[in-house]
This record gives structure tokens, sequence and C-alpha cells, in this order.
């Protein structure tokens, strides 16, 4: 759509998604027009607009492929009403290169400040490149760090497979429709069939659904322990629901629809505490 080049510029402006972007300068719209066309014109470049709920939220960007290797970035342009799509869009984005391009070879860089996306791609297994990456320059006159991934064919099976092990089998399946044919927009609501995670597991499994929605939503992480303050961790009180929601759909239960005498836990631990007592029991 004629439309989609100045969506994308609007949203490769925007302050959240420049923060976390290896360029974070503001892009004039008549530079936008230049690299727009430039980069487009012999299909080096494929920025693909994901929709959801009929709406354009995210893109990806494969760059500079040359029918072989490539480059690879990604960014979420509306976080309202997207929970679950932070997780998909490297997958969508790699999926889309490996399984629709059959490309050999695609790289990437992350900041090295952003570990919540460090942390997914370890979760799925993304392999980083062993090179210490040239320092980035940023618009206020800073120098940052980054980490540089490299992902081939030969990785790719693999690193979908731990993702679908990591998902929950709704954000799953829609991995899996999304690769076989174009994202249409409607999420997947699906019945999940998972076994309550073991007792030991519950603390890991809470830690990685509160990670995940503050990757999704582009919440700086802090480090996690048992006494950090819930509404610290960068998540307000409906964010808090959406986890208590999400784990419903993965441990299999809601203690606090259990408990008789309402009960609000101020800290991490105290969090996973409730989830442990009220645990199902074999």
């Amino acid at each position: 759509m004629p439309d989609d080049i100045w969506t994308l510029w609007e949203w490769r402006n925007l302050d959240k998604v420049r923060a976390v972007s290896i360029n974070d300068r503001q892009l004039a719209r008549a530079d936008h027009q230049t690299w727009f066309d430039s980069n487009f014109a012999q299909m080096r470049d494929r920025m693909i607009m994901v929709e959801w709920n009929g709406a354009a939220v995210a893109w990806f960007h494969i760059t500079r492929f040359d029918g072989s290797d490539g480059g690879w970035a990604y960014a979420l342009g509306v976080t309202s009403g997207t929970l679950g799509l932070g997780a998909l869009l490297p997958l969508l984005g790699l999926g889309y290169a490996f399984e629709r391009l059959h490309a050999r070879t695609i790289s990437g860089q992350v900041l090295d400040s952003n570990f919540n996306v460090q942390s997914l791609f370890a979760r799925y297994g993304i392999p980083t490149v062993p090179i210490v990456a040239e320092p980035v320059s940023r618009a206020d006159g800073s120098v940052v760090t980054v980490t540089s991934y490299e992902v081939t064919d030969r990785d790719w099976p693999i690193i979908k497979a731990n993702a679908l092990r990591e998902l929950p089998a709704r954000l799953g399946d829609l991995l899996v429709r999304s690769l076989e044919a174009p994202v249409d927009g409607q999420p997947a609501r699906l019945p999940h069939e998972e076994k309550v995670p073991e007792m030991h597991a519950v603390e890991t499994t809470i830690r990685r659904a509160l990670l995940d929605l503050l990757t999704e939503d582009d919440i700086p992480a802090t480090e996690l322990t048992r006494d950090s303050v819930l509404l610290d961790t960068g998540l307000d009180s409906l964010g808090l629901a959406v986890l208590v929601t999400r784990l419903e759909s993965t441990l299999g239960y809601d203690p606090f629809a259990i408990m008789i005498e309402a009960v609000y836990p101020r800290t991490l631990g105290e969090f996973v505490d409730i989830y442990e007592k009220y645990a199902p029991q074999d």
C-alpha cells in the first residue's frame, strides 16, 4: 500500500523504537523517501508489514539480501493490544528469510543494553557471532556496544523448535500458520493442553512470562530478584492482570480465583509463593 512507506517512517521515528535501534537518529521525511527508493527498487530489501486484528502494528526487515545472505531487523510500531507479538516478531522475520526466500545466512545486531531481547534470543538459541563489534555512536553523543547474531539455514530448524517449546500454545500455533500463509491479523485462541510444571519450575515460568511481557512492551528490564517490587518492574496494574491471565494459560490455574481471602502480593517473591501454594496437587 502507498501509505505504508509513511507509516514506517512514523514508526521509525518513535522514541521507543529509536531507543532500541542501532541508529537512533531522527529520520527526515525526504531522507526516508530516498532510502526507500534506493533500497527497494532492486528488491534487495524486503520490508514486511505485520497486521494484528486487521491493523498494521509492526514490521520486520530483511536487508541487503543478495539471494543467499542478508540482514534482519524488526520492531513493534503499536504495542497496545498486541501482547505476545514481541516474542513472535524475530521468528516471523527469520522464518520469512529461510522458508520463503530460502536464505543461507541472516545476520543482525542488538544493543547490549537491550536485556529483554538478549534474553529472548538466548532462550530461542539464536547464535551470537564470536567477534567484538565496533561501538555505535548515538544521537546524544554517547557510545554503546552491540552483540552480533548470525543464523544459518542449518540453525533455523533448531531455533524454530526451541521457540515452539518456549511459546504458549496459541502463539506457537500462530507462528506455524503465519509461516505457511500471510499474517491474517486474527489472533489464535486455542485450548492449552500443557501439563502444570513441577513446583520447582513455577518460579522459572513466572520469570519468563514477566520478561516476555516487558519485552513486548519495550520496557527496559532490571535484574529480577524475589525482593523486586512488582509495580517497579515497569508493568502497571493492567500489565500484572495480563501476566496472571497468561500464567493461567501456561500453568493451568489462577491462584487469585482459588483463594478465599484476597491477597495482593507486593514483591516477585510473594507473587511466586502464592502460585506455589495454590499449585494443583497430583
